[in-house]
Formats: C-alpha cells, structure tokens, sequence
C-alpha cells in the first residue's frame, strides 16, 4: 500500500501488511547509500540495546532489513519498522490535538518526551544532526491509564537518578537517522543545537495555533507554555552560543522548574 510519500535520500516508504495478518508496518525502500546504511544500522542498535532492553520507548521498532542482490533493482536496501500514527508536525496542528482539554498539559508531556528522547539518543553515542518536528513520530495510546513512566539516568554526583513522566495519550519517537554522527570528539555544548531546533518549531506551531488562533478563547495557558519554552530554549542558547559546559542533568533540572510536577517529577 503506497503511502505517497517520497523522502529525500534515496527512500521511498510503503505501508505494508505482515502476509495473512492485518498488521501494519512500515516498509522503505531505499539507494544504497552511506546516509541509508548508516541509520538502517542505527536503528538495529537502538532497537537490539535500548527498545528490547526496555531502556526507553521512544524509539520505533526494527523489525528486520534486507539487501537486494540485484544490481536491476532502484532501491535495494529494504527496511521493515514499526508503523507510526503520524509526526509531531502533524499532530500539533490536527484539530483533534488543538481543540482536545488535555491540549495545555500534552504539549508539556510531548515537550519532555522529545527532550527525554534526543538526550537518550546522545547518551547512546550519536548526534541527530536534523531534529526538527517531521522526524518525532507518535503513536496513540488509546487505551492510557494513569499513571508514569519511570526513567533511570546518571548525573555527574548521582549514578542512578531517576525521573517519571506522567502517561499520556502520545507516545513520542524518535526516528530519521540518516545524518545523525557519533559523538566522539564532539563538543557537548553541540548537543544543545539539537534540542534548539524542536524547541524552536514548538514554538512556532504554539503561536500559529493557539496564541494567534481566533478560536481559542482562553489563551493564557498556551501563553504561559510558550515562555516557558522560551526560557528554555534561552538557557540551551546561551550554551551553544558561549560554548559552555552542557550535560542532560542539568536540562532536566530546568525542566522541573517550568513544567507542572504531575508531568515531570523526581518521585511520586
């Protein structure tokens, strides 16, 4: 089943069925190339050290991949991964999200997620290098219960620290690893460029959707999130700008300033 959509590099995915299911996948065709093989081997080792490790979450499957041995065939690398409700480009202008009474608190959950998930990915050796909002996937958790995901990191003082995120209804993913590098001998204030780039494109999206929206009435939360974003994106700025010292803990330490403690906490 084509899905019509065309992507650079060399790709082409196709929304598949497993044969004499009703299970859905992604399948991409893509050139042999450098950029291609490289995130085709990302995502094995994320998937085999991290996603069947129950590590994290917020990365989507691979199920397997394939080299055609034909020279006649356009697209011989073939992967088969795990099938996406759609991206956080998408979602955060669907009217569905917008216009839902959980909208204020989500866009906190997401704003952790995608922070969350860009810091575990860095944590796991590799730099994303193009973290805008069309490569954070989701999926729809349409059964949620209440509750919170619980998460172990390590900090300079503390070797085992932990944090949970309240469960909400998206779940937030990773993806598109193709220009993504290792880390090694990368400064790590760099890192902070990464989240800059989905900080910014939340922002834009919140005062195009619901700041600058004549449809919203009550435009005061959606305000206090923006400068709350702001002031995050400010502090990730001056990093990358005065090249300081930068590390994750010190993110989620800001992080538990702005956002509501029944999102993001230490304990609960």
């Amino acid at each position: 089943i084509p899905s019509g959509e065309l992507l650079s590099r060399g790709q082409v995915i196709y929304i598949s069925k497993v044969k004499d299911t009703q299970y859905k996948v992604e399948l991409k065709l893509m050139n042999n190339n450098q950029d291609n093989i490289n995130e085709t081997i990302i995502m094995k080792n994320i998937t085999e050290q991290i996603l069947l490790k129950t590590h994290s979450k917020h990365f989507k499957l691979l199920y397997n991949y394939y080299e055609c041995n034909n020279t006649d065939v356009e697209n011989p690398l073939i992967s088969v991964s795990e099938l996406a409700d759609g991206d956080l480009y998408k979602l955060l202008k669907s009217s569905e999200f917008l216009y839902n009474v959980d909208a204020v608190n989500n866009l906190y959950n997401l704003l952790v997620q995608c922070i969350v998930s860009l810091g575990t990915f860095n944590n796991f050796g590799y730099i994303h290098n193009h973290a805008g909002a069309v490569n954070f996937f989701y999926q729809t958790n349409n059964n949620n219960k209440e509750g919170y995901y619980k998460y172990k990191y390590d900090s300079d003082s503390d070797s085992d620290k932990t944090l949970y995120i309240k469960s909400c209804r998206y779940n937030i993913m990773l993806s598109d690893f193709g220009e993504s590098k290792k880390s090694i001998n990368i400064q790590k204030y760099t890192y902070a460029l990464c989240h800059l780039r989905i900080l910014q494109e939340i922002l834009l999206n919140i005062e195009s959707s619901f700041i600058n929206n004549s449809n919203v009435i009550d435009k005061a939360p959606y305000q206090k999130f923006y400068d709350n974003v702001r002031s995050i994106h400010e502090y990730l700025r001056t990093i990358y700008k005065n090249k300081s010292t930068y590390n994750l803990t010190d993110l989620l330490e800001k992080l538990y300033t702005v956002v509501p403690n029944d999102i993001l906490s230490q304990t609960i």
